[in-house]
């Protein structure tokens, strides 16, 4: 199971954050989530949605790893804060050209839910094995209403 999840960071007990992770299904099926992610005194709220359907990726008796990274183009992930709502959103270029865009549902939170930006690549779930991920900018936005 990849993972790239960043977001604003107190403790394992209190955050906020953007996660697109892998996983697999029966074996051979991959699939990649899109995740938006609070954590309150210890309490979990989270939206999740599929951005990518499900891929085959064993052949017979030979299995083909799948990162994150080789996702067929490109792809920006957004943390977008409104008001006392956020959303995580993505979007990518699709097979037929078209861009392609996810969006999750909001989570609110009354006080800022984290004291530092965290940004986090790596494995869950006791799984072996490295991550790559390529990342190409880092950009916070601050947006007048």
């Amino acid at each position: 199971y990849d993972s790239v999840w960043f977001g604003l960071w107190t403790d394992e007990e209190n955050y906020l954050g953007a996660n697109l992770y892998t996983y697999y299904k029966n074996g051979c099926d991959y699939h990649v989530k899109l995740g938006n992610f609070k954590r309150s005194k210890g309490k979990l709220s989270m939206f999740e949605i599929h951005v990518l359907d499900t891929q085959k990726i064993c052949d017979g008796d030979t299995y083909y790893p799948k990162a994150i990274a080789s996702l067929e183009s490109p792809f920006t992930i957004g943390l977008h804060k409104r008001g006392r709502n956020y959303h995580v959103s993505l979007s990518r270029d699709g097979e037929d050209g078209e861009r392609q865009q996810y969006e999750t549902d909001k989570l609110s939170s009354l006080r800022l839910p984290g004291k530092a930006l965290a940004i986090v690549v790596g494995k869950y779930n006791e799984a072996d094995g490295e991550v790559q991920a390529l990342i190409d900018s880092i950009e916070i936005t601050r947006v007048s209403e």
